[in-house]
């Protein structure tokens, strides 16, 4: 007499939460799905989650002290594919260095796999990628948040990891520094799989602590490494195996593709066995990704950026510090609270904050919205408070001058709804002058 079959329970609606529910179902899994505010798992083993589930979250902490393992459809996927894996995280330019990469080895004919349609271009391995992935190929690259890497017990880990950089962000989700960075830190535990590191993140890996693995690429994005990828003088350069090629100049990112993306896509890239051509034509071939320092066009002579996946204080920071703030006409806002849980709350991503509200106050005008605005404006009185993200647009738009820029940098989560608004408007508005 056989086993009965083990009960799984699958929360959340759409394609994702249906994917996993029918390749556990095809696995022989008896699966629960619930789409409930408040869903249940009494005698199931495995709970699947969707990957910005807070660690936080009661079902989960529940499902974790009742013993069962707590899971996301990006590692049910990596778990059953047969490809190579490079998995790329980081707190910043995750998205960038993974679609970079996958354009290299396109050009360096790896065939890689990637998720097409991720919401605002994030290449996390979603419900597309099922089936694609368990057909025999050659690489897939995933994205991979904190939040996908801190229900990752299962899989064995990527066949080349990448970490961009790391600083405290997205806390309130896992409920401490700690356990933020130990999600990090799974990308890393693997002694026998190469890896490429941010040689400029000394604090990043002071909280990381040294990789399992031996087999260490460098990238930076100003000082030469001594096995990787480096820019210097506009040009990106690679040393590897003790052999250094000048591959090619890399100005014409500087619009919108941060450097570091750049030298961490070739430092992985070289892992996978790309050289220097496939990485020059690969970084001529990028195409921009929407909602990153995008350079929408002028209206009336005003310049206007879309930088919307800003949703940090750090990444703000950097997007305002590329304007002249004299002429620089600054949106801030979003969600002060997202489930409940105050964003930005531990007191280094609270400092971070503070620092760049005090960086966007210098700014020609400071616009805030939503929830988010009303923090901003306790702390920078001059803030123009809005309730919205339109209104801000209107505000901006009878604020500007001529040479002035308009600048969408939220520092904080704000629905993807609200990202298209902006690029649409703003679209509109550009065409009509």
């Amino acid at each position: 007499m056989g086993q009965p079959a083990q009960r799984a329970v699958v929360v959340g609606t759409g394609p994702d939460a249906d994917a996993a529910a029918a390749l556990l179902h095809a696995d022989g899994w008896v699966v629960d799905h619930q789409t409930g505010a408040t869903p249940t798992h009494p005698g199931a083993s495995l709970l699947v989650v969707d990957e910005w589930t807070a660690e936080t979250a009661p079902h989960v902490v529940a499902a974790r002290r009742a013993g069962s393992r707590v899971t996301v459809l990006a590692e049910l996927i990596l778990e059953r594919t047969p490809r190579s894996v490079v998995a790329v995280t980081g707190t910043a330019g995750k998205t960038t260095t993974a679609r970079l990469l996958a354009t290299i080895l396109t050009h360096a004919r790896r065939e890689p796999l990637i998720t097409p349609d991720g919401r605002a271009a994030n290449a996390w391995p979603n419900a597309s990628l099922v089936e694609p992935a368990l057909h025999d190929g050659d690489m897939l690259v995933a994205e991979l948040t904190s939040t996908h890497l801190c229900y990752m017990d299962g899989w064995t880990g990527p066949d080349v990891a990448v970490v961009t950089n790391l600083w405290p962000d997205h806390v309130e989700l896992h409920g401490s520094l700690a356990a933020y960075v130990a999600a990090k830190q799974r990308i890393l535990r693997r002694r026998d799989r190469p890896v490429a590191v941010n040689a400029d993140d000394a604090a990043g890996q002071a909280l990381l602590g040294p990789p399992a693995s031996s087999d260490v690429a460098w990238f930076s994005q100003c000082v030469p490494v001594p096995h990787g990828a480096w820019i210097q003088d506009g040009r990106l350069h690679i040393r590897w195996d003790g052999v250094h090629e000048d591959v090619c100049a890399v100005v014409h990112t500087s619009g919108w593709m941060h450097p570091t993306a750049v030298v961490a896509a070739a430092a992985a890239a070289m892992w996978c066995g790309a050289g220097s051509e496939a990485i020059a034509a690969g970084v001529a071939a990028a195409e921009q990704l929407p909602h990153r320092f995008h350079d929408l066009g002028e209206v009336a002579g005003i310049r206007v950026i879309d930088d919307a996946m800003a949703a940090t204080p750090v990444k703000a920071s950097a997007a305002i510090s590329r304007c002249d703030l004299e002429t620089l006409v600054v949106l801030v806002g979003g969600d002060a609270q997202v489930d409940g849980r105050v964003v930005h709350a531990d007191p280094a991503a609270d400092a971070a904050l503070r620092q760049a509200i005090t960086l966007a106050s210098g700014a020609a005008h400071l616009i805030g919205f939503g929830t988010a605005g009303a923090l901003v404006a306790d702390q920078c009185p001059a803030t123009i408070r809005v309730p919205t993200l339109t209104d801000a647009i209107t505000v901006a738009a009878q604020r500007a001058r001529a040479g002035d820029t308009i600048l969408l940098a939220p520092m904080f989560p704000m629905a993807q709804s609200d990202r298209v608004i902006f690029a649409g408007r703003m679209r509109h508005m550009i065409a009509d002058t």
